[in-house]
């Protein structure tokens, strides 16, 4: 791991928000929520990785995840292309895609009893870094594609060059744009159902859902399980969404669907609070005007492709969606492919996107051995591998690449920069660290992150969480720790940073954010606690502490909250959060 150098950085000032009120609430042990099994690793024999050894050029980078971005990752890595993956972060969703917000996914073939969005794409993510792909857990900033090949795309932590380039970066959730939309964000508005529907804030409280197509009716279905009523709000006379699906939430008792109804705008509850209270609505066929009382609003009205980060590369479409040849990956730019929701502005399915992937991917494939690009070939024209890169094909494990990246100027975040996030949309988390590459993988190549010389040797893949101590036995010197009982006795009794991260067991972006959140704060040990919360198993802590959705993030320090930052950040803005706590 990349360790960053804990130097200074701009200091906040302590908020004076209210210390939580820890001692007012009832003790109890916090429930267990068993995450599923990650998949066993499998033994299996990997061709020599790619790499050109005398540029460092990368065979094929793809940018973007979900089931286009894995696909694409398992095809090429098993061609031993060893794709460089950007999976993404906080631009365009996190990683994963939208299925990391997507409860059952019930048409995806092979799960006849259906399976969780975010568990296929663990599953997906798994299956690609066992074949090699390397994954770095990043937002692409920009790319240099018309002067390529080679492709050069910069991510907010490395630089890397490729002669092949596939985007995958799919779509992201629209919004409405109410007057009042960024006032109730993450106060009673959400995107997410999944993230944030088991808030206290809303349970056994009415909620309305907008839009019409499988999405909005997949958010009403869910959110029957802990509102008392959910009004789905149809603008025009019909559902778009699948027969099936509809004809679920026409059936469901705490499920009322309304027709021909648009929203004006979001409303205060009757004290004028900060959180939702109404929504003003009209007709959209007579006009009239009403008010619906509801403690939340989710959004499922649609996605907008993610291409801004192209800068006009690639040629796109009237919405926005890369255009490619004849409806297959290759684009009007030769060697740049594309996959997914990206450009598929009709099927938008899960299958389409990964059947779109593989298409991709075998596109590269055949472009690179075109021009004489494929690894075995370079390898042949640039000299023989040295005998430990031999012994290692022999025994089928990878030999270590080398990349040559551009290096450049570290960007600069101060604390306060990273306290603006709170006004962000929030996200979730509760999952184990995402799945390591089996002991047959061998060693990863490690990505030359921006500001920093090349490691002299790659390293072994760790284990990205830290050690978690939950229960009444609580270890006042360990680093991670879980649940209330933690949380209570280290909020009383020590001085330390307190970080504390709530979760739900249903969210998609806290599986992301787990494992950032804990190798920030492994860059700490000793001098911080982090305690992560389950709000369904703990809901009175998550009410206390005004938490409306999942995941957030709180820092505390002497029993008053420094800031409070919902949704899914950066490493450098959780730093800068740590190192605004410690200079407090």
């Amino acid at each position: 791991m990349l360790i960053a150098d804990k130097g200074p950085t701009a200091q906040r000032t302590r908020t004076g928000e209210e210390a939580l009120p820890l001692n007012k609430l009832t003790l109890k042990t916090p429930e267990t929520h068993h995450a599923p099994s990650p998949l066993s690793p499998l033994p299996l024999l990997l061709p020599f990785p790619a790499r050109d050894t005398r540029t460092g050029t990368e065979s094929v980078i793809i940018v973007g995840s979900g089931p286009a971005g894995y696909t694409a990752a398992i095809y090429a890595a098993r061609a031993g292309l060893r794709p460089l993956v950007f999976e993404g972060l906080t631009a365009g969703g996190v990683r994963g895609g939208q299925l990391m917000t997507t409860t059952e996914v019930e048409n995806f073939p092979g799960f006849p009893d259906g399976i969780s969005g975010p568990d296929l794409m663990d599953r997906m993510r798994a299956q690609a870094e066992r074949w090699g792909a390397v994954l770095l857990t990043e937002d692409v900033e920009s790319a240099s594609i018309a002067s390529g090949p080679p492709f050069t795309v910069r991510g907010s932590e490395t630089v890397a060059s490729a002669h092949s380039l596939i985007i995958a970066t799919g779509a992201t959730a629209k919004r409405l744009g109410l007057p009042s939309e960024k006032r109730f964000w993450s106060a009673g508005i959400s995107a997410c159902a999944i993230c944030d529907g088991a808030s206290p804030l809303f349970k056994g409280a009415p909620v309305a859902v907008v839009g019409g197509g499988d999405t909005a009716v997949e958010e009403a279905l869910y959110l029957t399980k802990y509102a008392a009523t959910v009004h789905l709000l149809v603008r025009s006379g019909a559902l778009r969404a699948s027969a099936a699906l509809a004809n679920r939430a026409k059936d469901h008792p705490r499920v009322v669907i309304e027709f021909n109804t648009a929203i004006i705008d979001a409303e205060p509850d009757a004290r004028g609070g900060a959180n939702l209270g109404g929504l003003a609505l009209s007709d959209t066929v007579m006009g009239a005007t009403r008010r619906l009382a509801v403690r939340g609003l989710f959004y499922g009205i649609g996605h907008t492709p993610n291409t801004a980060w192209l800068g006009g590369a690639v040629p796109l479409d009237g919405g926005g969606y890369v255009e490619t040849v004849h409806g297959g990956p290759d684009t009007a730019v030769q060697g740049v492919f594309a996959a997914g929701d990206v450009h598929d502005s009709e099927w938008r399915q899960a299958v389409t996107a990964a059947g779109a992937g593989c298409k991709a991917a075998l596109a590269a494939e055949r472009y690179l051995a075109e021009r004489g690009l494929l690894p075995e070939e370079e390898e042949a024209a640039g000299g023989s591998m040295d005998e430990e890169e031999e012994e290692e094909e022999r025994a089928g494990a990878p030999a270590t690449p080398a990349r040559e990246v551009e290096a450049a100027a570290p960007v600069a975040v101060t604390a306060a920069s990273a306290s603006s996030a709170s006004s962000a949309p929030s996200a979730s988390i509760h999952s184990p660290a995402p799945v390591a590459a089996s002991p047959a993988v061998g060693r990863t190549r490690q990505p030359v992150r921006k500001g920093e010389a090349a490691p002299a040797a790659a390293q072994p893949a760790t284990a990205s969480a830290s050690p978690v101590a939950s229960g009444s036995d609580v270890d006042t010197s360990a680093l991670a720790h879980k649940g209330q009982v933690a949380l209570r006795r280290l909020y009383h009794e020590s001085s330390k940073p307190l970080v504390v991260l709530y979760t739900a067991p249903t969210c998609g972006p806290c599986r992301a954010l787990k494992p950032i959140l804990h190798g920030v704060a492994r860059e700490y040990e000793g001098d911080i606690h982090l305690v992560e919360i389950d709000i369904a198993a703990d809901p009175d802590i998550a009410r206390a502490a005004g938490v409306a959705g999942t995941p957030t993030v709180q820092v505390f320090k002497d029993k008053a909250r420094l800031t409070s930052v919902p949704g899914v950040k950066s490493k450098r803005e959780y730093r800068a959060l740590v190192e605004s706590a410690l200079g407090a």
